[in-house]
């Protein structure tokens, strides 16, 4: 299940807490990977955040603003 996700564009977007049990038992590297060979396939496109990415707000601003650039 992502946190955000629109079925009419196909984008959607992780946030991925390390401090979370979930991370373990529905998030992994394989699906990291499996989801970006559906964004490099045209299928779905998904920006995945990992909470140590996640320092500060301008820091989250940049990874947005660098995925939506890789979309045009």
């Amino acid at each position: 299940t992502l946190d955000g996700f629109d079925p009419e564009r196909m984008i959607g977007f992780q946030y991925v807490s390390h401090a979370d049990a979930d991370v373990v038992t529905d998030f992994d590297e394989s699906v990291e990977q499996k989801l970006a060979a559906l964004s490099a396939g045209g299928v779905v496109h998904v920006l995945i955040i990992h909470d140590h990415d996640a320092t500060t707000a301008e820091a989250i601003t940049e990874r947005v603003e660098r995925f939506l650039v890789s979309l045009r």
